[in-house]
């Protein structure tokens, strides 16, 4: 998923994306170890996901508290 897409999605949706790609990527060990896993680049895309969607509720939540402290959002300087 690209990051134009997940910054239009709310912190509810993302951290619900995160937890479905969490399961996924557990499934997706599973199917690992038994030799089924068809397309391995799908463990490398939906682990990259999962830190782009951490990342920007991080960020969303740095700029929340500088903004309610009265900093601004470049770190003040």
């Amino acid at each position: 998923m690209v990051l134009a897409e997940l910054k239009q999605r709310s912190d509810k949706e993302l951290i619900e994306l995160v937890a479905t790609l969490r399961e996924r990527v557990r499934v997706l060990r599973f199917d690992a170890a038994s030799d089924a896993v068809k397309n391995v680049r799908e463990f490398r895309d939906a682990k990259r996901t999962i830190a782009r969607s951490l990342t920007l509720l991080a960020q969303r939540k740095t700029v929340e508290v500088k903004s309610a402290k009265g900093g601004s959002a470049s770190g003040g300087k």
